[in-house]
């Protein structure tokens, strides 16, 4: 099959789907607004800010005239899925959890446009069965056009040892994006009081609109801290496996491919204590908190030891290889796909 990818090829999580669709045996080409990561992605360079997405569409358009998909595949609802909106073809879309559970419920009008939006496509693929529900009652989609897979967790990822780490210090990375959603300040909150008991090292990878204020507030704080800003993706595994924990505290979210990786690579994980989280951390193997400085630290000091330390992140690699087997779940949706943009266009 032809497929065509639309996404922000800035982000790896793109070139994931790429990748294993490709050794699925697909023709997949990846079109993007952005700068990539990979040099095979078509990037469109247009002016226009966050218009440039609804000015790309005539020469989108285009491009698929020539490239013929069978299979268009955009990721994320305002931008890509609302190009995907004005396009023709079969179109299967992949919902992140910020787009439905943040962008959508801003307003009412963006309540409104995530309606038409997701009523375009004929299959969505999503992360977790939170999000499946929102997308049943709150946006009225019929269940049998929706697709629930755990998001991109690779098997040379699943399978790689454990690293062995000193205990030196508590090393803690925090691989969100430095926005309001994701309580950015909250985790400074935690480490400083956390740095009152233990010596600790945070490093943030990442950036957005907060980054500066972020900055100036951890130095404030007198936190031995570190923003590395965007990473390569062989630094960001190592980050992974080199840190003690790993922190992700938004207020709404999907299942976070990071969060996975994380648990994964033996990077113990904090999280606030939203229905996503919960479908992969307990008590037993993270920390599980409201999202706020205090709890978290209540939460932490109630669990830690080095020895419950050394468990958790056995106990996570479990879970991890037991139930994100990446190959296999894309495969059964993707058989999904193929069979059903042979049998025609399903309304949802």
């Amino acid at each position: 099959m032809r497929v065509l990818i639309l996404g922000d090829a800035s982000v790896p999580h793109i070139h994931k789907w790429a990748d294993i669709l490709r050794e699925l045996g697909n023709e997949v080409n990846v079109i993007t607004f952005e700068e990539s990561l990979d040099d095979r992605v078509l990037r469109l360079k247009l002016p226009g800010g966050k218009f440039k997405y609804l000015l790309g569409i005539p020469k989108l358009k285009g491009l698929i005239k020539e490239l013929k998909p069978d299979v268009i595949f955009p990721h994320f609802i305002p931008n890509y899925g609302l190009i995907a909106y004005f396009l023709k073809g079969f179109k299967v879309l992949a919902v992140w959890g910020s787009d439905i559970n943040v962008w959508a419920k801003k307003t009412a009008i963006h309540n409104f446009l995530a309606k038409i939006i997701l009523k375009k496509f004929d299959l969505i693929v999503c992360d977790a069965g939170i999000i499946k529900r929102t997308l049943v009652e709150d946006f009225g989609i019929r269940e049998d056009r929706i697709f629930v897979i755990p998001f991109g967790v690779e098997r040379e990822i699943r399978e790689r040892p454990l690293k062995e780490l000193p205990f030196d210090e508590i090393r803690i990375l925090s691989f969100r994006r430095h926005e309001e959603n994701f309580n950015q300040f909250e985790v400074l909150r935690f480490a400083k009081m956390l740095s009152q008991s233990f010596k600790i090292r945070l490093i943030y990878i990442n950036g957005g609109r907060l980054t500066e204020k972020l900055e100036k507030t951890a130095r404030e704080m007198g936190l031995n801290f570190e923003n590395l800003g965007k990473v390569p993706r062989e630094r960001y595994i190592n980050l992974l496996e080199s840190s003690h924990f790993c922190v992700s505290i938004p207020k709404f979210d999907g299942t976070s491919v990071s969060l996975l990786e994380g648990m994964a690579l033996g990077c113990v994980p904090i999280v606030s204590d939203i229905p996503p989280n919960r479908e992969w951390v307990d008590e037993g193997r993270g920390i599980i908190s409201e999202p706020k400085g205090e709890k978290l630290f209540e939460s932490f000091i109630r669990v830690f030891s080095w020895d419950w330390w050394r468990k958790a992140r056995v106990e996570n690699k479990r879970v991890i290889l037991q139930r994100c087997k990446w190959e296999e779940n894309v495969k059964r949706f993707w058989d999904l796909v193929s069979k059903e943009s042979l049998s025609g266009k399903n309304q949802l």
